[in-house]
């Protein structure tokens, strides 16, 4: 049987491959892991691990597949919008260690001691944009940090939880640059502007195509950031 957040998510996934707006839509979808045991006793041992502390409410936002997500782009007039989302398990993802681009190039210090304690949870390769959303580990005593990184730009924190991010995903579907909406940057620096563009271009798509959900707030952050 699914856990809530198992279902809801498989349900966002059915809604994208439906929709007669959506050209194309790739599902990923792994068996259950079930080997590893429930949502607490997952990040009971991490904890006992020394990875940190984890916050109980992220026990309602576990998936146990080894791997869920999508890979999908809007139909005509909106076939240059897409997203992905791709889930692995985290327990898994979190003991696999740094991500492969921490140990690539010749980081500045501070980003090598950073980049060392992040974990992805959510990575964006299929799409060819190089992004990926990850836990910062190791912080004694408080939650996990949320950290987007992006290949040519680097990695921003972003003012959202775990559990805040997860839930984003429903909203958001995954549209690429999302994460910048809850990162302390500016659209109208040059290192941001096409992706303050792609953006709003995303939300348009989503109002129209899914005109259920509340965009309200991803529109005042555009709105906040110059977009």
């Amino acid at each position: 049987m699914l856990t809530e957040f198992e279902r809801r998510f498989v349900s966002l996934l059915t809604e994208m491959i439906c929709s007669p707006e959506v050209g194309t839509a790739d599902i990923r979808r792994r068996r259950l892991a079930r080997r590893t045991g429930d949502a607490a006793k997952v990040f009971s041992a991490l904890e006992r691990l020394g990875y940190g502390t984890f916050p109980s409410d992220m026990e309602d936002y576990f998936s146990r597949y080894q791997e869920i997500g999508i890979l999908w782009r809007g139909d005509r007039p909106f076939s240059d919008v897409g997203g992905e989302i791709s889930l692995p398990h985290l327990g898994d993802s979190i003991a696999l260690g740094p991500p492969p681009w921490s140990r690539q190039g010749e980081w500045p210090e501070p980003e090598r001691e950073l980049y060392s304690q992040l974990r992805v949870f959510d990575k964006h390769e299929k799409g060819g944009v190089g992004s990926s959303a990850s836990l910062r580990m190791g912080v004694e005593g408080s939650a996990p940090e949320v950290w987007f990184f992006h290949s040519s730009r680097g990695a921003v924190l972003l003012d959202i939880d775990y559990c805040e991010y997860m839930e984003s995903l429903f909203v958001t579907r995954g549209f690429y640059g999302w994460q910048y909406l809850f990162a302390d940057i500016s659209f109208e620096d040059g290192r941001y502007s096409a992706s303050g563009d792609a953006i709003a271009r995303s939300l348009s798509y989503l109002q129209s195509t899914f005109p259920d959900s509340d965009y309200s707030d991803l529109r005042r952050r555009m709105t906040a950031r110059g977009g």
